[in-house]
């Protein structure tokens, strides 16, 4: 099993984002009703661990509400280190534009 990988029910189900996406889920804490970031390799080890506990990305140990519950207010520490996630996923200016020039690049047809 991987660390994007979570048993439910017996099967396995996978966390995985999009390509190139930080693996992360939003799950609202019961302590502070604060929405904290969970990633996968938590989220693997917490359903393993049968308690119903995660590590935060901030590192705040969340108790998770009940899923059909109205979500908190984003915890700041955890929302920060989402952004950080996203912008090192996002490739250099440059090479956006290379490769849009190398997509829009035809050879013309000659006469």
């Amino acid at each position: 099993m991987s660390s994007t990988d979570a048993v439910r029910g017996g099967t396995i189900a996978s966390c995985a984002g999009p390509v190139g996406r930080p693996e992360l889920m939003d799950m609202t804490s019961v302590a502070d009703g604060q929405t904290h970031a969970i990633t996968a390799a938590e989220f693997e080890q917490g359903v393993l661990a049968g308690l119903g506990r995660y590590r935060a990305a901030c590192g705040a140990d969340v108790v998770v509400t009940s899923m059909v519950a109205r979500p908190g207010p984003r915890c700041s520490r955890c929302a920060e280190y989402r952004g950080e996630q996203e912008r090192a996923a996002v490739p250099p200016r440059l090479i956006i534009r290379l490769a849009r020039r190398v997509r829009d690049f035809r050879p013309r047809r000659r006469s």
